[in-house]
């Protein structure tokens, strides 16, 4: 979670897993007639902040509140199931909603077991675990073999260099301004996004003074 905004008086939010005593018959139901405000009740929703992040497994129900500007990571799938009509006021269509699925081949694809909000965060909450001095993990091989995340944090004037073990790096940077270097050194502000390829091997990332 990168930044969050109160709207309408409501604060930031996710929707992670089914609240416990959920029923599938039920969820059909509330798909099926498109009641949108019933789906979302049988959902927990974790009010965040900055800095929080999680790991959603396959399977797992989860949607994005309003007010959440959020960085999410994903391996690529051949299937992505929305059981809801609108989007906003996008309508979608079958085939957005259930790709190739039948409805019900597509609310299979759901794992119906409840789990409360403290049940959530324990299993799902990330905490950057120390890797290299500023350099911490966030989703490594404890988590999935599918891919990895980084949180690299460096105070105003401060320089690190990453010996890279990956064959290539994307990185956002979430906040601040500075400069990436591998041959020479080039601009970095926030919002940028960037590639480290296999053939620079140390790059040193350096943080603005302010």
């Amino acid at each position: 979670v990168l930044t969050t905004r109160e709207i309408d008086g409501e604060e930031p939010y996710l929707l992670m897993g089914f609240r416990p005593g959920i029923d599938r018959a039920a969820f059909r139901r509330a798909v099926i007639a498109q009641d949108i405000p019933a789906a979302v009740a049988m959902m927990n929703r974790l009010p965040v902040c900055p800095g929080d992040a999680y790991l959603i497994p396959g399977r797992l129900p989860h949607a994005i509140g309003p007010g959440v500007l959020m960085l999410e990571v994903q391996e690529p799938t051949d299937l992505v199931v929305q059981p809801e009509e609108r989007i906003g006021d996008v309508r979608l269509t079958r085939r957005d909603m259930w790709q190739s699925l039948s409805v019900d081949e597509g609310l299979d694809c759901f794992e119906y077991r409840g789990r409360s909000p403290e049940e959530v965060r324990a299993e799902l909450g990330l905490r950057p675990r120390p890797a290299d001095g500023p350099f911490a993990t966030l989703v490594g091989k404890d988590e999935t073999d599918c891919f990895s995340v980084y949180r690299l944090t460096l105070g105003p004037g401060e320089t690190f260099k990453l010996r890279m073990t990956s064959p290539w790096l994307l990185a956002t940077a979430v906040g601040g301004d500075g400069t990436v270097a591998g041959e020479s050194p080039r601009p970095v502000r926030h919002g940028d996004g960037f590639l480290i390829p296999h053939s620079v091997r140390e790059p040193v990332f350096t943080a603005g003074t302010k």
